[in-house]
């Protein structure tokens, strides 16, 4: 997340993102399983700079 805060990416920008794309990408489990992973990630409590 440094990384991309550090480029001027909002923080929240990511979660929106990773939203968008499991809800398009339905059709196709192993992506839609990645991304919920990533939105669970992005939103699990504890330290930011972890993730």
């Amino acid at each position: 997340m440094e990384i991309l805060t550090s480029r001027g990416v909002p923080a929240g920008a990511v979660g929106l993102t990773l939203g968008h794309y499991h809800r398009e990408l339905r059709d196709f489990p192993r992506a839609a399983r990645f991304l919920a992973l990533g939105e669970r990630v992005l939103s699990a409590p504890g330290d930011a700079a972890r993730r």
